[in-house]
């Protein structure tokens, strides 16, 4: 595990500034993963399969573009893994690496440690467990099947979901009950019941009776399905 040997600095040592728009889960400072290199321990601010970004620490050495890094980052419960890269942006108070190929995070820790990170957040005190919503992308959203209506999902949360215009038959119109099925991704069905609680010229939103809300683990699965299918392995 080291800090330091610095080669060549080329232009693909600027790959992470163009990969940001892949996915990345970020930390709170005292919860996130713990990088160890050279006996240091470095907080990690967020990652990605192709990067991370640390908190700097008095005790580092100076570091600059392109400089080699190597540890272990160590995600707690007994998850932890190798990486190594090189510095690819100093920012006040954070280092940006960029991991070398065959030597960053598993796409599947990333979605493992984002899932653990909504769960923290929406069982803390004074936050609904239904704080988090998740939004489908159009290619697979989800469709609602009511009896007189079908609706695809835009977003969805444990208490309700938002609705798009009908595929077929009409919208409902405000403070009408639907009771129907929605056929998620990968063969998940799920009986729902609910009240529509507001309208809208693209939409509408169904709020999900007590005992007929959507589960955390089946809307956490929705969210890794869509990673998968738009983040391909290639581009880890």
């Amino acid at each position: 595990m080291e800090f330091g040997d610095s080669p060549e600095v080329s232009e693909a040592d600027t790959v992470m500034e163009n990969r940001r728009a892949h996915f990345r889960v970020r930390f709170p400072p005292s919860r996130g993963p713990v990088f160890h290199a050279d006996g240091l321990r470095v907080l990690v601010l967020d990652c990605s399969s192709l990067g991370m970004r640390v908190l700097l620490a008095d005790e580092m050495p100076v570091l600059g573009l392109g400089d080699r890094v190597a540890g272990r980052l160590d995600f707690g419960e007994g998850q932890s893994i190798d990486v190594q890269g090189n510095v690819v942006r100093v920012a006040s108070g954070s280092l940006a690496i960029s991991f070398a190929e065959g030597h960053g995070v598993p796409l599947s820790f990333v979605l493992r440690e984002e899932g653990l990170q909504i769960m923290r957040r929406t069982s803390q005190p004074g936050q609904g467990r239904t704080s988090f919503r998740f939004t489908y992308p159009r290619k697979v959203s989800p469709l609602v099947h009511a009896e007189l209506w079908s609706a695809p999902v835009r977003n969805c949360s444990e208490s309700g979901l938002y609705c798009l215009k009908p595929i077929s038959g009409e919208a409902p119109s405000e403070g009408a009950m639907a009771r129907g099925v929605v056929a998620f991704n990968e063969g998940r069905v799920l009986r729902v019941a609910g009240t529509v609680l507001r309208t809208s010229p693209s939409g509408f939103a169904l709020h999900l009776h007590p005992d007929s809300g959507l589960p955390l683990p089946l809307i956490l699965a929705e969210e890794r399905f869509v990673r998968s299918k738009f983040i391909q392995p290639s581009q880890e």
